[in-house]
């Protein structure tokens, strides 16, 4: 049943006549996995609601994506110039592959009866995290379409920039405490830096010539390395510098070929 109904959703997004009812039919959306949330069985109570939260964000996201991606008819596609071509007009049924397939299996993971916790709460906890990352990349791809767009021009640059930063942050802080980070002052600074650099990434990503799917995927790859680079330091441990000099120079290296020889340069 919510595959049907994300099926219909995700193809009655692009016909909508207005904005108002693309929001209803989303909030909608919501309400539906809320009632289905209510009823199921989860091993622990609180993992209920952590679940809606992930939804919500990569749903918000993905719907974001949606609507800001041009959705290219099948006769276009195949008489596209070349493999690159037709799979860049692919790119709208290609994000509601990975809707449907991705909120599908956030609910397959979860147990019809009491199982071990150790055996379901780590693969939920990693496949939520993948959930918000892809969320929080349509939200930085809806951020930049704003304002490139001009969509909604009664409302200030700034307004988005700083908005879309502010989500950004909660989202990090939410995911240092789900990984059992202690909330003290040390966090609180760090959630601080956090808002700081991510919204000076947004403001500078926002400006350069480049498409809104590859800002949006940019965006959340800097998050990504920010959120975790901070979570270490935040950790007893600390940042390991040995094992995480490795790590950044190969996202350097593989950032740097993305954007030369794949990314699409407006």
């Amino acid at each position: 049943m919510d595959i049907v109904i994300n099926i219909l959703l995700v193809f009655g997004i692009t016909r909508m006549p207005s904005w108002a009812w693309l929001w209803t039919m989303f909030l909608g959306r919501q309400i539906i996995w809320l009632v289905f949330i209510r009823f199921m069985y989860y091993p622990l109570e609180n993992i209920r609601w952590r679940h809606f939260l992930s939804l919500f964000i990569f749903s918000s996201g993905l719907f974001l994506f949606l609507v800001f991606t041009d959705r290219q008819s099948f006769g276009q596609i195949l008489y596209s110039d070349g493999f690159i071509e037709a799979l860049t007009k692919s790119t709208w049924f290609l994000l509601a592959g990975v809707y449907l397939a991705v909120v599908f299996l956030s609910f397959w993971f979860l147990p019809i009866d009491r199982v071990s916790l150790a055996v379901f709460l780590k693969p939920h906890l990693r496949w939520r995290f993948i959930m918000t990352a892809m969320g929080m990349a349509g939200i930085f791809t809806g951020c930049v379409s704003f304002i490139v767009f001009r969509v909604a021009y009664q409302i200030n640059d700034w307004t988005w920039l700083v908005l879309t930063a502010l989500i950004a942050t909660g989202i990090a802080g939410w995911w240092w405490w789900e990984y059992n980070l202690k909330y003290n002052l040390v966090f609180l600074y760090s959630l601080l830096a956090f808002l700081a650099i991510i919204f000076e990434l947004v403001w500078l990503v926002a400006r350069l010539p480049l498409g809104n799917l590859v800002s949006g995927f940019l965006l959340v790859w800097l998050w990504y390395l920010l959120w975790i680079l901070l979570r270490f330091n935040l950790s007893a441990q600390g940042i390991v510098w040995r094992k995480q000099a490795k790590f950044l120079i190969l996202n350097l290296f593989i950032f740097i070929i993305f954007l030369i020889f794949v990314a699409r340069w407006r």
